[in-house]
C-alpha cells in the first residue's frame, strides 16, 4: 500500500516560507538585543541604569524572544511537513527542529524566570555581579541560530531514513 504525501502549494509554501525565515531572522535579532542589553548592564557603573537594562532585557526575552522561537517553531515543522524535506528524513531538518524544541523550551522554563528573579533581586537591593549574567544564555542560542543558517544552506548529513 503506498501512502500519498500532501505537500503545499507554491503558493502555500512561499508564505510559510516568508513567515519562517522572517520568524527566524526577527528571533536572532532579539536574541543579540537581550545578550547586548546584558553585555551592557555587566559594563555598567551606574545601577540605576543597570536596573532598566535588566528589565528592558527581561522584557524583550519574555514578550519577544519567547513568541518568535514559537513561531519560527511552528512554520518550519509545517514547512517540514508540507515539503519533500519532510520532519525527520533528513538529519539537518531533524537537528534543527531539536535545537529549537530545546531553545524554546529551555528560554520558557529556564531563562526568562531566571531573568524575572534577577529583576526581582536588582528592584529589592544592591546588584552583585552574578545577577547580571542573565544574558549568558542568550551567547549559546545566538550561536545556535546562527548554526540552524549554515544548516539551512548547508543541508549536510544526508538521510535519516524515517519517513515523516
Amino acid at each position: 500500500m503506498t501512502q500519498t504525501r500532501r505537500t503545499l502549494s507554491r503558493g502555500t509554501r512561499r508564505g510559510w516560507l516568508i513567515a519562517h525565515v522572517a520568524t527566524s531572522v526577527a528571533w536572532l535579532g532579539a536574541d543579540l538585543a537581550v545578550l547586548a542589553l546584558g553585555i551592557a548592564a555587566l559594563t555598567s557603573d551606574d545601577p540605576d541604569f543597570t536596573r532598566a537594562l535588566i528589565r528592558s532585557a527581561t522584557m524583550l526575552g519574555a514578550w519577544l524572544v519567547i513568541p518568535l522561537g514559537l513561531a519560527a517553531l511552528i512554520s518550519g515543522v509545517v514547512l517540514s511537513l508540507g515539503t519533500k524535506w519532510g520532519l525527520l528524513r533528513y538529519w539537518w531538518v531533524a537537528l534543527k527542529v531539536a535545537m529549537t524544541v530545546a531553545m524554546v523550551a529551555g528560554g520558557y522554563f529556564g531563562v526568562v524566570p531566571g531573568m524575572r528573579d534577577a529583576v526581582t533581586r536588582v528592584l529589592a537591593g544592591p546588584i552583585t555581579r552574578a545577577d547580571l549574567f542573565f544574558a549568558a544564555p542568550f551567547t549559546v542560542t545566538s550561536a545556535l541560530l546562527t548554526f540552524a543558517v549554515v544548516l539551512s544552506v548547508w543541508k549536510p548529513f544526508g538521510r535519516t531514513g524515517a519517513r515523516i
